[in-house]
Parts: structure tokens; sequence; C-alpha cells
């Protein structure tokens, strides 16, 4: 939630720094493809203001505005899956059900990949474990 957060300043700093620009005296635009735009028009400055809030996405790899959680993590495929997402930037909540060490160890890997993780214990077999997975896994990666 707070990335998104991020990304919303930033977009709404965009559309201030263009009313701001606005204000100067003299018009700036920039003319592409025939179309002159303005900074003081509502198109220019809501495409500015997307076009800042991707490049901060892009800057920050699109795994800013991505989160998964796995079931089972701790171990095998699911540890395997967990640290391929974080490798491509993705923040990781994870399940486990009885391998405490094997679930920290894995949090730390992780976080030292430069990613947000958490691990969560539980039976997902439970229907109230289930539930406490996506709670945790939402308070921790926001």
């Amino acid at each position: 939630m707070r990335r998104i957060l991020v990304i919303l300043l930033v977009a709404a700093a965009t559309v201030a720094v263009c009313w701001w620009v606005a204000s100067l005296p003299g018009e700036v635009s920039a003319t592409v493809s025939g179309y002159t735009y303005a900074a003081s028009t509502p198109v220019t400055v809501l495409l500015l203001a997307v076009l800042f809030a991707l490049l901060y996405a892009l800057f920050r790899g699109f795994g800013a505005l991505l989160r998964l959680l796995i079931t089972g993590g701790s171990r095998g495929i699911g540890r395997a899956t967990a640290l391929g997402a974080a490798a491509r930037g993705w923040d990781v909540a994870f399940g486990y059900r009885a391998d405490h060490d094997a679930a920290a160890r894995l949090v730390e890997e992780l976080r030292a990949a430069g990613v947000t993780a958490a691990a969560v214990a539980g039976d997902v077999g439970e229907a109230g474990d289930v539930a406490t997975l996506f709670d945790q896994a939402a308070d921790a990666l926001g």
C-alpha cells in the first residue's frame, strides 16, 4: 500500500510542478506531431503525472508494485519460487507448517536479495490459518 501511495505522491508532485510552471510568465509548451502541449493544459498535466508515476515504477522495477504469497514456501518448490521471485524484485510472503528454522533462513535469504519477506506459520488445511496467512502477509508486505 505504501508503494502505491509513493507513486500517487510522485504523480501529485508532477501536477503541482506543472501548475507552478503554468503560473510563470510566458507560455511553456512543446509541440509533438503537430499538437501543442502547454504546461497549463489539463491533458498535459495528466499525461505528465502518469509518465512520472510510470518512470518511478520503472526506476524501482515493476517488482515495487508486485507481491507474492506462497503456501508451503520454506522448502522445495515453494522455496525455489520465493527465491526466483525475489531475484526479480518481488516482495514475498510464504506460509510454512512446522520447520521454523528453514523459514527463518529463507526470510534472511530473501531480505539479503533486497526484498521484503515474511514467513507465517500455519496449516493451510485450517480455515483460520489461511485467514491468518493472508492477514499477516498483507501487514508485512503492505
